[in-house]
């Protein structure tokens, strides 16, 4: 629905690109919110893991998007490299590791002075 919004209402790419990374920040900041509230009507602080698929590029993709105009603001190049060869789609909690990925990624934008930020990722089967 917003990609239709922002064709009918001829929304220049840049600007559209910025409200995307602004609705994908607000998510990220009522699950964090959420995570809050979660842990205060908790005394057991209880974590619920969720496994469920979820894409690795988008979600990725989503948290480059979010720290690009920042960094570019730096003068900080984010490089996206995955290894190895990595599937579509992985089943696990995709909040929780957007939630970790978005920490790292603004801390390494917020204490670089220049330069790059490199994000890894690949995958390792785990055995039990």
């Amino acid at each position: 629905m917003l990609q239709e919004l922002l064709v009918m209402y001829k929304v220049d790419t840049s600007i559209s690109e910025m409200i995307k990374v602004a609705i994908c920040a607000t998510k990220m900041q009522l699950l964090n919110v959420g995570c809050l509230l979660d842990k205060c009507s908790s005394n057991k602080y209880n974590f619920v893991i969720k496994n469920e698929p979820f894409a690795i590029h988008d979600t990725i993709n989503e948290i480059y998007r979010m720290f690009k105009l920042q960094a570019e603001n730096k003068m900080i190049k984010i490089v996206i490299e995955p290894i190895g060869k990595i599937a579509d789609t992985y089943i696990g909690d995709r909040e929780r590791i957007q939630q970790i990925l978005v920490n790292l990624v603004s801390n390494s934008v917020k204490f670089t002075s220049g330069g790059f930020i490199k994000i890894f990722y690949s995958y390792k089967i785990q055995t039990q």
